[in-house]
C-alpha cells in the first residue's frame, strides 16, 4: 500500500506535511512564495514526498533542512539537492548510510509496534542515496518571492541545528530545536546543555519577531513561551536545582532534566559544553 501523507494547510500558501509512524510524527512544512517555495526537512522518507510536495504547488522548489537526523533528511534525495550546515554534514551523512538507516528503521518500527517488510526496510535504508548538500549558514536569507526566510543558528540538540525566521508572518520554524515535550541533547554528536542554552536565548532575544513557533514534531503550532520552558529548564540544570533522572532516550542512557510539561535529555559529562 502506498503511503499517505496528511496534510494541513496553515494559510492559502503554507502546508504542515505529517509522515506519520504508529504514533510518532514527523513534520516538514512547504512554504510558497510568487515565485518559487521552500521545503523545510523531508521527514523520514516513507513515502513518495515529492508528488505529495507537486500536488500543492507548482512553483520550483528549494529544500533545507533544521539539522542531519535521519528523520528530516529521508527525503532529500527526491530533489536536486538541500541545503544543510557543514556542521551537520558528518550527521547527515552518517544518518543517510544505509546500514545504519536499516538499523534505525527496524529499531522504530519494534519500539512503536509498527510492521515493516524487510521491502519496505530496505527501502528506507537506501533512501539518501544520492542525495546533494548545498551550504548553509547563519544569516543566510531565503526569499520566494514576497516571503523571506532567515537562516538563524541554534546549536545544541545537532552542532549545525538550524531555525528558520520568517518575520513577515511572524513564524519561527524551529526542527527539532524547542518540541512541545522535550529535546534531545544525548546523542553522541550533540551539544552541551550550557550550548542548546544559549541558543534558546537568542531566539528568544528575537520574540518580538515571532507568535507561532513551527516544530518538527509532536503538538503543533506552539507559542514562544515554550522557549521560556527550555531556558528555566536548562538554567535549572546547570544551576544544579534541577536533578537530571537516569533513564534512556533514543537508545542512548541519559539524565532526563524535567520543567512543567517539557524536559532535556542530557549526558552528565556533557552539561557546561
Amino acid at each position: 500500500m502506498e503511503f499517505t501523507y496528511a496534510v494541513t494547510p496553515l494559510s492559502a500558501d503554507t502546508w504542515r506535511i505529517d509522515e506519520a509512524m504508529g504514533g510518532a510524527h514527523t513534520y516538514a512544512y512547504l512554504l510558497e512564495g510568487a515565485e518559487r517555495a521552500l521545503l523545510i526537512d523531508t521527514c523520514q522518507g516513507l513515502g513518495n514526498l515529492r508528488a505529495a510536495v507537486e500536488q500543492l504547488t507548482k512553483k520550483p522548489v528549494l529544500v533545507a533542512n533544521t539539522h542531519g537526523h535521519l528523520d528530516h533528511i529521508g527525503g532529500n534525495a527526491a530533489f536536486a539537492a538541500a541545503y544543510l550546515t557543514e556542521a551537520d554534514l558528518p550527521v547527515a551523512q552518517e544518518h543517510g548510510d544505509p546500514a545504519y538507516r536499516h538499523g534505525m528503521f527496524l529499531r522504530f518500527a519494534q519500539e512503536l509496534g509498527v510492521l515493516l517488510g524487510e521491502e519496505q526496510l530496505a527501502a528506507l535504508a537506501h533512501r539518501c542515496e544520492g542525495a546533494r548538500y548545498l551550504p548553509m549558514a547563519q544569516g543566510d536569507v531565503f526569499e520566494l518571492g514576497g516571503r523571506t526566510l532567515r537562516v538563524l543558528a541554534t546549536p545544541g540538540h545537532t552542532p549545525g541545528s538550524v531555525c528558520f525566521l520568517e518575520e513577515g508572518r511572524g513564524a519561527l520554524y524551529t526542527g527539532d530545536t524547542a518540541c512541545a515535550r522535550g529535546v534531545l541533547l544525548s546523542l553522541p554528536h550533540s551539544c552541551g546543555v550550557a550550548t542548546f542554552r544559549q541558543s534558546i536565548r537568542s531566539l528568544r532575544a528575537l520574540a518580538d519577531r515571532f507568535t507561532t513557533i513551527h516544530p518538527g514534531h509532536h503538538e503543533a503550532p506552539l507559542g514562544p513561551e515554550v522557549l521560556e520552558k527550555y531556558d528555566a529548564c536548562a538554567t535549572g540544570i546547570l544551576e544544579g536545582r534541577v536533578q537530571g533522572i537516569p533513564g534512556e532516550s533514543a537508545g542512548e542512557a541519559c539524565l532526563l532534566g524535567p520543567w512543567e510539561d517539557i524536559s532535556i535529555a542530557y549526558r552528565a559529562d556533557h552539561i557546561f559544553d
